[in-house]
């Protein structure tokens, strides 16, 4: 799995695509470590891959931080500001329903414990 650069008409489709509800998400809830931390992941298929939007609030101190989903698959860091992030990605080689059932970790790089956690769902 890996992620792709998004060419012009695949930026046209995703803008579309995030106005949609979504054919799949996962709801993030937070550790004993990041109680209040909170996030959803949502995905919605392409003829490329799947486009993922990521939300997560109310992050530890730190800026970045790792998203990986079951079975081995990292995803690129994502940036915190101000204890918020927002970040969309085409993850190629894999379909929405390949990822159904599937749980996405959500974790900092210094600490190898997992923060929050959810299972991807229709």
């Amino acid at each position: 799995m890996y992620q792709e650069s998004m060419e012009h008409y695949d930026i046209l489709t995703a803008a579309s695509l995030l106005r949609q509800k979504p054919h799949a998400s996962a709801r993030l809830t937070g550790s004993p470590e990041a109680p209040v931390l909170r996030g959803v992941v949502r995905l919605y298929p392409m003829p490329r891959g799947v486009l993922m939007a990521v939300e997560v609030s109310h992050l530890p101190p730190g800026s970045l931080f790792e998203l990986s989903i079951e079975g081995g698959m990292p995803l690129p860091s994502l940036l915190s500001v101000r204890g918020r992030t927002l970040q969309v990605m085409v993850v190629g080689a894999c379909t929405v329903e390949d990822l159904m059932g599937r749980e996405v970790a959500l974790s900092s790089p210094e600490s190898p414990r997992v923060l929050a956690r959810g299972t991807i769902r229709p």
